[in-house]
């Protein structure tokens, strides 16, 4: 079976790189068409800001679009898809959706479920007279990585609805577990309001937390000097070498799903120390093979708890994490989980 990732970009680490390569590896050809990387940054930027709002229908008529538009659809004749696996699709059109629905089984996987969908009935009808209630009819089935999404797809008109959690990639973050680890806290990712705002009370309180982030001026916020944003296998490796991988799920995320740290932080061969704990218990059992937080003098006290304990004490709880990582959270199962959901 032929299936065609669209999505933004194929670098190694990416959602799309690892569907990709969990497609391969479960016997299919895969190949990922990435949008960002065909457009000029500054227009992939303009565009994304557009087609996120109601003014996305002057969005589509811009030539750089429509011209991508035509660049696609000549991909799709050569490549011959079976599947088409859209990544958010953010960036398609009912013109477009109804183009490939004619030559391909058409799947949606929106990674940011529920960030638009659990505030208000406006924002649901802003999301979806944005993108994807125009393209319902012409979808197949919707992937979404949070559980209580599944009902509100079905409620709003969707054929089929699977729940399909993040995972992890063995070849970009399982690093074998050693003892050489280094006594800090390592956090990486984009800077949202709340992880802002836990990290600056971290540096307040004196925990030695690495931070690898955007920018120089989400630094400034911090107060502190932060490094350069890392992914794929720089991620996993940076993680091997500290005690603890400190997660912090955003705001819309709290209650409603785990998000992929959540699964690569254990396969690296670290301590995932993630709040959220509710829903983390579907995956990992904490205490035993993570650990949980919920309240920033919990998150500190566990910090210094871990970081004054000969790392041999840890490595057992890092050891089983990794091990129910590798053996139930992987790629290759979910995307067999979607293929056979169709």
């Amino acid at each position: 079976m032929r299936i065609l990732i669209i999505g933004a970009v194929s670098k190694e680490g990416s959602l799309e790189y690892n569907l990709a390569y969990a497609a391969r590896n479960v016997g299919h050809e895969a190949m990922i068409f990435g949008y960002a990387e065909r457009l000029p940054r500054v227009n992939y930027d303009l565009i994304r800001f557009l087609l996120e709002f109601p003014s996305r229908r002057l969005a589509t008529h811009i030539s750089t679009i429509r011209s991508f538009y035509k660049t696609l659809l000549r991909f799709v004749s050569v490549y011959k898809p079976d599947i088409c696996l859209v990544v958010k699709g953010e960036i398609l059109n009912i013109k477009m959706m109804k183009v490939l629905h004619e030559q391909c089984v058409i799947s949606f996987y929106n990674p940011d479920d529920p960030r638009f969908v659990i505030r208000s009935g406006s924002l649901i009808e802003k999301m979806f007279s944005t993108y994807l209630r125009e393209l319902i009819e012409y979808v197949d089935l919707i992937a979404t990585p949070c559980p209580r999404c599944v009902d509100i797809y079905r409620e709003l008109g969707v054929k089929k609805v699977i729940h399909m959690p993040f995972a992890q990639n063995p070849k970009v973050h399982y690093v074998p577990i050693h003892n050489r680890k280094i006594k800090f806290v390592l956090f990486a990712g984009t800077l949202y309001p709340r992880r802002t705002r836990i990290l600056r009370e971290l540096i307040r309180r004196g925990v030695p937390v690495a931070i690898y982030t955007g920018s120089r001026a989400q630094g400034i916020l911090l107060g502190k000097w932060i490094k350069k944003p890392v992914w794929g296998r720089k991620f996993a490796l940076l993680h091997s070498m500290s005690y603890i991988g400190l997660n912090i799920h955003i705001d819309s995320d709290l209650t409603w799903k785990a998000n992929m740290r959540t699964f690569e932080i254990p396969a690296s061969g670290t301590l995932l120390l993630t709040d959220n704990a509710n829903i983390i218990r579907e995956y990992f059992v904490p205490g035993k093979e993570i650990e949980t937080w919920d309240t920033i003098d919990e998150l500190v006290e566990k910090i210094k708890y871990y970081l004054s304990m000969p790392i041999e004490d840890i490595l057992p709880i890092i050891r089983r994490g990794q091990i129910r990582a590798l053996e139930e959270h992987s790629y290759e199962d979910r995307i067999l989980k979607l293929i056979n959901s169709l």
